[in-house]
C-alpha cells in the first residue's frame, strides 16, 4: 500500500511542480533567486531614472549658466569649459593687455587718441570672439541637455512599461502562491510517505 501511495504522490507532486512552472511561463513570472525578473527590472531602472534626473538637472544648470553669461555680454564670466578652452584664454589675455594699453594711452595722451580708438576697436573683437566660442560651449551644452532628457523621457517610458507589468505580475503571484502552495504540500506528503516506507522496510 505504502508503495502505491508513494507513487501516486510522487505523480501528484511531479504534476503541482509542472503546473507551477507552466503558470509561470504562461504570465512571464520569471524569478532569480527570491525576485521575479519584473522587480528586478523595475528596481534597476528606477536607480537608473534617478541618475538620468540628476544628469538632466546638472546639464540645465550649466545651459542656464552660459545662456545668463551669454545674454550679460560678461567676458569675465567663468564657465568651466571656458576655462579650458585655450583659445578664450588667449583671446581673454589680449583683451586684458589692449585694456591695459589703452588705460595707459589714455592717461598719458588724451581718450579721444587715434591709438585709444584702434585699441577700443580691438577690444570689442575680441569681445566678439570671445563671445562665439561661448555660444560654440553653449550649443554643445544644450545639445548634452537634450541627449539627456531624451534618456529621462525614454527611461520613464520603460519605467511605465515596467511598472504595468509589475502589477499584472502581483495579481498572478496570487494564483502562483496557491499553486506553490499545493505543490509544496504534495511534496512534504511524498517525503513524508517516503520516509515512512523506508522506516518499514
Amino acid at each position: 500500500w505504502l508503495q502505491e501511495r508513494i507513487a501516486e504522490l510522487k505523480d501528484q507532486s511531479f504534476k503541482a511542480d509542472l503546473a507551477v512552472q507552466q503558470f509561470r511561463n504562461d504570465n512571464g513570472l520569471l524569478s532569480t533567486g527570491t525576485q521575479l525578473v519584473s522587480e528586478q527590472q523595475l528596481g534597476a531602472i528606477n536607480a537608473q531614472l534617478i541618475l538620468a534626473e540628476a544628469t538632466t538637472a546638472e546639464a540645465k544648470a550649466r545651459l542656464d549658466q552660459i545662456r545668463g553669461i551669454l545674454r550679460s555680454g560678461r567676458t569675465d564670466a567663468v564657465v568651466d569649459d571656458a576655462l579650458g578652452s585655450t583659445l578664450i584664454n588667449n583671446l581673454r589675455a589680449k583683451y586684458l593687455e589692449a585694456s591695459r594699453l589703452e588705460a595707459e594711452i589714455t592717461r598719458k595722451l588724451s581718450d579721444d587718441h587715434r591709438q585709444v580708438r584702434e585699441l577700443r576697436e580691438e577690444k570689442l573683437q575680441y569681445e566678439r570672439l570671445i563671445f562665439e566660442e561661448l555660444g560654440r560651449i553653449a550649443e554643445s551644452y544644450e545639445s548634452s541637455y537634450n541627449v539627456a532628457l531624451k534618456r529621462e523621457e525614454a527611461l520613464r517610458e520603460n519605467l511605465g512599461r515596467i511598472t504595468a507589468v509589475s502589477q499584472t505580475a502581483n495579481t498572478s503571484s496570487v494564483e502562483l502562491r496557491e499553486l506553490e502552495r499545493e505543490a509544496e504540500t504534495f511534496r512534504a506528503l511524498y517525503n513524508n510517505f517516503l520516509q515512512r516506507y523506508q522506516e518499514a522496510v
